[in-house]
């Protein structure tokens, strides 16, 4: 089921062949990249992708390539018929952060999101103004 906010899109239930989902990527990165095919395969686009872009939501072809490095593998997802590229940065050992991913959507715009500190807390807890200060541990804005 797909639900729209624009009304001439409308709600709309139908059945998708089975395919990767570029949504299930930065999981199995982290869970068993190992089952993250190489070459060319059907692969649906990000949610986000295909409501902001207005696309039907179908599998469409991509190459999929890995590149490692010392420490380090860089996933790089190349659409063959959208105008779109992921690339996705993560260590090589466990447990695998992503370390960094861009996406390209041929417009000459590049969204890149970077890690830039991780900590160790139980941050369910950290829940109130007075933990403000673990922003600046993570070199968050306030």
């Amino acid at each position: 089921m797909e639900y729209s906010y624009f009304e001439a899109e409308g709600d709309i239930e139908k059945n998708v062949n089975a395919a990767l989902l570029e949504d299930e990527l930065f999981n199995r990165i982290r869970i068993r990249p190992e089952s993250i095919p190489v070459g060319n395969v059907d692969m649906i686009p990000a949610n986000t992708f295909t409501r902001l872009s207005h696309q039907a939501i179908k599998p469409t072809k991509v190459t999929i390539t890995k590149t490692e490095q010392a420490t380090t593998a860089i996933y790089k997802i190349e659409y063959l018929h959208l105008p779109r590229t992921l690339t996705i940065e993560t260590e090589k050992a466990f447990p695998r952060k992503i370390l960094s991913w861009s996406e390209d959507g041929g417009d000459g715009l590049i969204t890149k999101a970077t890690l830039k500190q991780t900590l160790k807390i139980d941050y369910w807890s950290k829940n109130s103004n007075q933990y403000e200060s673990l922003r600046a541990e993570l070199g968050l804005d306030k």
